[in-house]
């Protein structure tokens, strides 16, 4: 699991995994488009080793003018969490320090940016307690995935920018009594 966890935490293949979400079918010309600012060569490598590791399929071949044009989608059992109680807690914190590398990587660059404005931008980040019994707890996340679904589900458009929502849970354990 460790090793299928690095493939996809690099800031690359988690872009093109971003781009595929929401159960979108696209070509890597459609893919690049929307990553214009990774270099096509580079992008190939990194379908590829997605593809490689069954994280992507194909789901549809189109010959284009003598070349075959290969249809990639989010290959869903590849992403299943069964696998997640596997992990030792030491590896656990090494995925999530990855990822959290990735997210500062990548909110390094939008503040680096001349134009970097963040409340025009609706950039934002939020931390928040929840008291909520386990019932309440699988609505909320149902309702949460719903909302997101619509919201990965909109095509790009030239009206609309791309944002980034990363969601991170930690539960909080309680103490043991007598533990300090």
């Amino acid at each position: 699991m460790k090793k299928n966890a690095d493939i996809i935490l690099h800031p690359i293949r988690m872009k093109i995994i971003q781009v595929l979400g929401g159960g979108k079918a696209l070509s890597i010309q459609q893919i690049g488009s929307v990553l214009s600012d990774v270099p096509p060569a580079t992008l190939y490598r990194h379908v590829n080793k997605l593809l490689e590791h069954g994280f992507l399929e194909v789901v549809q071949e189109n010959q284009v003018r003598g070349t075959v044009e290969k249809i990639l989608k989010i290959n869903d059992t590849a992403f299943s969490n069964q696998n997640l109680g596997e992990l030792s807690p030491q590896e656990h914190l090494s995925l999530f320090t990855t990822f959290m590398t990735n997210l500062v990587g990548e909110f390094s660059q939008y503040v680096e940016h001349p134009d970097f404005s963040p409340v025009e931008d609706g950039a934002m980040y939020r931390q928040a307690l929840v008291h909520l019994n386990e019932t309440e707890w699988q609505e909320f996340l149902s309702e949460l995935t719903q909302v997101l679904r619509k919201a990965i589900e909109k095509e790009p458009r030239e009206d609309r920018s791309v944002r980034t929502i990363s969601t991170i849970i930690i539960p909080q354990k309680k103490k043991k009594e007598g533990s300090k």
